[in-house]
């Protein structure tokens, strides 16, 4: 029966049911191998593409990491000129043993140099008196040029700029006596570096010390005097190819490095491919231009053969694999596809709901800021009128200079809090603009005014230029609008050097709505910006560089509160500024112009309210010059010591020093790290106090400097002194030649221990330190009052009114007298006397008020020490000018006795 059953024909329906099924069957077969062949070339081909990718991205790795290294390399090596001209400078002339001592750590850890050598600079008239005194060292030494031949006895020219001193010298010999300027090449990069004051690279160059043809170049950084007269150059010499195969060789690339400033013809300074190598057809590059020594270098790295075998892998035979297997899974691709499509969809809802949380978090944030600035503000109000309280009482020298400290830093902490209120209340949009009528006028030169101390200060001139159609009346919110010109008129005089600033008033037609538009310039003589820079300005909490927080303080949000001040009065501020022409801030705004008739009462009610703002009533940042008490017998004894305090914060600096008071220890002050370079250059004190972070130089970098210095200023302890007291930064203290770390905030006890613990030894004697200092006195301070009452007050707070003057009657006295004997002095051209009568005369003048006399005295100090007949002769008659001018004002306060 089975066989029967098995053997059955099938009936047509069933053959042509069957038929259909296996035609369907084919027909899907086909599609999905068809659909499964397509989709594996594509994957084959994406593979393929993907594998070009992944290579590209490895050797673009690979080649930026080598091409960083060269830089790093290079740039660290150019890098060490700096410390070894500032080697040369203090030293003056050193001797090859000397410059060799200085030299070796430099060569040891400077890949790819050859050489250090020192050019100085040598006047035709000195030729011969320069040859014979280096003969001495190179016996038969001559100035010699290269030619064809080799080389030969430097032709007559007006300088010399000869190789002396190498280092190392075996290997170097024929370079000794070489006219570096008698090459184009070698004399366009000296003359760069001369005109910069800056590293310069020169050329491509062939390197004198190798046999056969090997590229090269230098790096020349020009060293001049005090009177900055150029005394000659420090010289990095380098051959290309030792520098590329010790920092940027490998296996697996070959570089090409061009120089982009130099003739195409003489561009090429390392070849591109090794010898044997060609490049394989479809090459696998990257290309970096680097900046060395003020020179644009071209470096290109092109993929070695043995790196494309080592990095092509199967992938597209893999994915082709893949696909193949895959055909028959189309369909849950298609449903992972939509499946992914919905995931998409629900994790941008996600996304969505954390912004809005992000946005609701961030306004809590504002609203949590403007509460807890009010609760501190509170506080730290009492803090600062306490402190204000308790200055005009009856109090010790040592005691006012405590509490001047306590106020002025409540105050700054006070400002810094207010602009973190004013930037909370815009953010949360709480700040509202008081309307009330003003004068614009007015209100821009009590601004002015307020500001004019700082502006002396610092000798630059501030002055105000009011339109003849700017209206006497308007309405809006004063304060802020003063809000803003202090901001920008104070950043103004902040950063400007010389020169002065300009403010500039004016209004504009009126708008549709009736109001006129007002129009406040601040223009200085500063520095200037960038693009880049002007770009940031006004982005909260950033500042151009980030020195100018540790210099100057701040948050870096008074120009972001300035303009958003700015637009909530419907207005905005401009500014136009570019490196080196200084800068304008331009605030227009919109006021309502109040009529004539109404402005006389409103004038008076304004008058009755506030009282007039009066040039000599203005406060001022007043330094408070207090003798050093003589020392508690339970405190540290350092006198007899000499201390340098680096500190770039004026704060920290007055907290210091009152510590340091109390030892009885000599305190010389450095606000960052080149000026403590400077003057521990030329002082050798018994203890260097060093902020690890300052600008221009920072502690780290100064204290390098230092230990490089010759003995005995290289030998001075030096304690660090920072905010950032981890293990590692204590590191990095003893690493840069530090031997003690004191974390911040400090209290006196430590502050003291640790000065006791770095100096240990008993007080060295004046002779054996060398306490008096060979630096240069600053020079005179030519925008200085005649008068300075702000200091005659000072003085008057702290020995009473009637002695005060007493002092004053009989410094007049001394004054004039000290005056005559100068004058008859200089008459008989005897400057040491001129120069011991300002010395007596330059401090109790600026004791008493008598700014400008006081500092034409040091300056006549300088120009006697100098021996300069004709500048002391001068700043005589101006000195006794300047006593002429204060007469007034001293007769003035006598005669109110």
């Amino acid at each position: 029966m089975g066989t029967a059953q098995a053997g059955r024909a099938l009936t047509p329906s069933e053959t042509a049911a069957t038929f259909q099924a296996q035609n369907r069957r084919a027909l899907g077969m086909f599609v999905v191998i068809l659909v499964g062949l397509v989709a594996a070339v594509f994957a084959y081909r994406l593979g393929e593409d993907a594998q070009t990718s992944r290579i590209q991205a490895s050797f673009e790795r690979i080649a930026g990491e080598r091409i960083a290294a060269v830089e790093a390399g290079l740039l660290t090596t150019i890098g060490s000129l700096r410390p070894l001209a500032s080697f040369l400078n203090a030293a003056r002339e050193p001797g090859p043993e000397e410059f060799q001592r200085f030299v070796a750590p430099l060569l040891a850890s400077s890949p790819g140099i050859q050489a250090f050598e020192w050019v100085p600079v040598v006047e035709n008239a000195e030729r011969a008196r320069f040859e014979a005194e280096a003969a001495r060292e190179f016996p038969g030494f001559r100035i010699r040029d290269q030619n064809g031949q080799g080389m030969a006895v430097a032709a007559e020219r007006a300088r010399y700029y000869p190789v002396t001193t190498v280092e190392p010298l075996r290997g170097n010999e024929k370079i000794v006596g070489f006219d570096v300027a008698s090459d184009p090449v070698r004399r366009a990069a000296i003359e760069a570096a001369v005109a910069t004051r800056a590293p310069q690279a020169s050329g491509r160059i062939t390197l004198i010390q190798h046999a056969g043809d090997h590229n090269g170049f230098f790096v020349a950084y020009p060293v001049f005097d005090g009177s900055d007269r150029l005394r000659g150059l420090v010289l990095g010499v380098f051959c290309v190819e030792e520098a590329v195969n010790r920092l940027g060789s490998g296996a697996d690339l070959s570089l090409s490095i061009s120089d982009l400033a130099a003739d195409p013809r003489e561009a090429q300074m390392y070849p591109a491919t090794p010898r044997g190598v060609s490049r394989p057809p479809a090459a696998v590059a990257s290309s970096r231009v680097l900046s060395i020594g003020g020179r644009p270098w071209l470096v290109e790295a092109v993929a070695t053969p043995d790196f494309l075998a080592r990095e092509t892998g199967r992938l597209p035979e893999v994915l082709l694999v893949a696909w193949l297997f895959l055909a028959g899974n189309i369909a849950w691709l298609v449903d992972r596809r939509y499946a992914v499509k919905a995931e998409v969809i629900a994790r941008t809802a996600d996304m969505r709901q954390a912004r809005d949380e992000a946005r609701r978090a961030n306004r809590a944030k504002s609203d949590f800021l403007a509460a807890m600035s009010h609760e501190i503000r509170t506080p730290l109000i009492g803090v600062v009128a306490l402190a204000d309280h308790l200055l005009d009482q009856n109090l010790s020298p040592e005691h006012r200079q405590s509490l001047a400290i306590i106020a002025r830093s409540g105050e700054h902490l006070h400002r810094m809090i207010n602009d973190i209120l004013d930037f909370s209340k815009l953010e949360a949009k709480q700040l509202t603009l008081e309307i009330r009528p003003f004068n614009p006028s007015t209100a821009a030169r009590n601004v002015a005014a307020l500001m004019e101390r700082q502006a002396a200060d610092k000798g630059l001139s501030l002055d105000v230029r009011i339109a003849d159609d700017l209206p006497e009346r308007v309405a809006g919110d004063p304060a802020r609008l003063r809000q803003i010109l202090l901001n920008l008129i104070s950043n103004a005089l902040k950063f400007t050097d010389s020169g002065g600033v300009h403010i500039e008033v004016s209004a504009e037609s009126p708008q549709a709505d009736g109001r006129r538009p007002l129009v406040f310039t601040v223009r200085d003589s500063g520095p200037g910006m960038s693009e880049a820079t002007r770009a940031k300005l006004f982005t909260e909490f950033w500042q151009a560089d980030s020195s100018i927080a540790r210099r100057f303080g701040g948050t870096g949000l008074g120009l972001a509160i300035s303009r958003r001040l700015a637009k909530r009065m419907d207005g905005d501020i401009f500014v136009v500024s570019a490196p080196g022409e200084g800068s304008a801030f331009t605030l227009r705004a919109p006021f309502a112009e109040i009529p004539a008739e109404n402005a006389a009462q409103e004038l008076g009610e304004e008058r009755s309210a506030a009282p007039p703002i009066l040039s000599n009533d203005l406060p001022a940042p007043i330094r408070l010059v207090i003798p050093p008490p003589a020392p508690d017998a339970d405190q540290h004894d350092f006198s007899g010591r000499s201390i340098l305090l680096a500190e770039d914060n004026p704060t920290n600096r007055a907290i210091a020093q009152t510590i340091l008071a109390r030892t009885g220890a000599r305190v010389v002050e450095a606000s960052d790290g080149a000026e403590a370079l400077a003057k521990a250059s030329c002082e050798r004190f018994d203890l260097i106090l060093m902020d690890v972070h300052m600008p221009n130089m920072t502690g780290l970098e100064a204290a390098r400097a230092i230990r490089a210095l010759p003995a005995p200023f290289g030998d001075t302890p030096i304690v660090a002194l920072t905010a950032s007291a981890f293990q590692e930064d204590r590191n990095l203290c003893a690493a840069a030649g530090m031997d003690d770390f004191l974390a911040k905030p400090y209290r006196g006890g430590p502050l003291r221990d640790v000065a006791a613990r770095a100096m240990a030894a008993e007080p060295a004697s004046a002779s054996a330190r060398g306490s008096t200092p060979v630096c240069g006195e600053p020079a005179a301070q030519v925008g200085a009052p005649a008068f300075a009452y702000d200091s005659f007050a000072l003085l008057g707070a702290e020995v009473g009114p009637e002695d005060a003057r007493d002092l004053l009657r009989d410094f007049m006295t001394d004054a004039s007298a000290r005056l005559e004997i100068i004058e008859a002095e200089l008459r008989k051209g005897e400057l040491g006397v001129s120069g011991r009568e300002a010395h007596a005369l330059k401090s109790s003048a600026a004791t008493m008020g008598l700014a400008r006399l006081a500092a034409i005295a040091r300056e006549l100090e300088a120009a006697a020490r100098r021996e300069d007949g004709a500048s002391a002769e001068t700043l005589g008659q101006a000195a006794r000018a300047a006593f002429d001018e204060a007469r007034p004002h001293v007769d003035e306060i006598l005669s109110a006795a």
